[in-house]
């Protein structure tokens, strides 16, 4: 099989920017030490686990249109896995499932009305799933997701970031067994370009380091490392994403579900008002939305109707309302910001 290893790659990563003082002298952003970070941060997964994850055994299928022979063991024996999709946005319905059979042991993820839903079922009464928007740009995107042996065990990555929000459980979702899984790929309006599937779950480094190669293979733009694994301690910690993830605060799960309710309709991909999407605590910061522990202080929080402090008028969100509840959400997150 040809395998194509891009050394360094970072695609979607911002270029460096020097805003220059004058001619003998010049001035790092914060924000170009930003990018830096991240541009090196990518550079460093690259090298350290690509070639590693292309050459594994556990791949257990591989559709790489144009890159030569597929890998297509399956079905396979597992009790986790992982996988990474590059599709065309217009996509509806189960794009792709990896399961044992009548919704039982399946990890799955389904497009449809404008919503990217992942769903780790055990039965077809026993499942938990997490719900975020379809992104705004571009005509294809990259989809992720692992899904572990332990109930609950579950993460989804859009365009290389990974989603958090309310996740929704009904019955009693139990743990992953050994059980022989197939594949099986569909999408009433998408193409699928490439798609790896793993018989292992996949890390949070993992998944955007493959997120990010299909996108280079398939000319697929926005997708970008997530600089969320700036602040995971399995990647600073130096060993490439292994050994677990991080998962988001309550609190910045319960804020993070309040603005996409009640602000993405303005705040999406493109927006000249700011772009609220896929949006983590890392980036936030980076926008400078936030001031950490200091709601009053934070654009977020301030624009809000019913926030206090006097740093600008309150009529957000434009055209609608929100509840002083919502509004405290907000607020109880930006505080517990270190």
């Amino acid at each position: 099989m040809k395998k194509k290893i891009l050394a360094g790659m970072a695609v979607g990563i911002p270029l460096l920017l020097l805003g220059f003082q004058n001619c003998s002298e010049f001035q790092l952003t914060d924000e170009v030490v930003f990018d830096q970070s991240l541009t090196d941060l990518a550079m460093s997964l690259d090298n350290k686990l690509l070639p590693g994850l292309l050459q594994s055994s556990d791949i257990v299928y591989w559709n790489p249109d144009g890159l030569g022979d597929s890998i297509k063991k399956n079905p396979i024996l597992a009790k986790e896995m992982g996988y990474v999709i590059a599709i065309g946005r217009n996509a509806a319905g189960k794009i792709i499932s990896v399961d044992s059979g009548s919704m039982s042991e399946e990890g799955s993820i389904l497009v449809q009305n404008g919503k990217i839903r992942a769903t780790r079922y055990t039965s077809s009464t026993s499942y938990d799933y997490l719900e975020v928007n379809v992104p705004s740009a571009g005509d294809k995107m990259v989809l992720a997701a692992s899904f572990g042996e332990k109930a609950g065990s579950f993460t989804l990555m859009v365009n290389g970031v990974i989603q958090t929000g309310t996740v929704t459980k009904v019955g009693t979702p139990l743990d992953f067994s050994y059980l022989a899984k197939g594949v099986s790929l569909s999408g009433t309006a998408g193409v699928v370009d490439e798609v790896m599937v793993y018989g292992k779950a996949l890390t949070n480094a993992e998944l955007n380091v493959l997120s990010r190669y299909v996108a280079s293979n398939n000319g697929i733009k926005n997708v970008i490392v997530d600089p969320a694994l700036l602040s995971d301690p399995s990647v600073i910690g130096g060993n490439g994403g292994g050994g677990g993830t991080t998962q988001p605060s309550a609190a910045f799960t319960a804020a993070k579900a309040v603005i996409d309710a009640r602000c993405l309709s303005c705040h999406s991909s493109g927006s000249s008002y700011g772009d609220f999407s896929n949006l983590t605590e890392a980036r936030a910061k980076q926008l400078s939305l936030v001031i950490p522990g200091s709601p009053e202080s934070s654009k977020i929080y301030y624009r809000l109707t019913g926030s206090s402090g006097s740093n600008g008028p309150k009529n957000m969100p434009s055209g609608a309302s929100i509840s002083t509840s919502d509004v405290k959400i907000v607020s109880d997150w930006i505080s517990g910001i270190k």
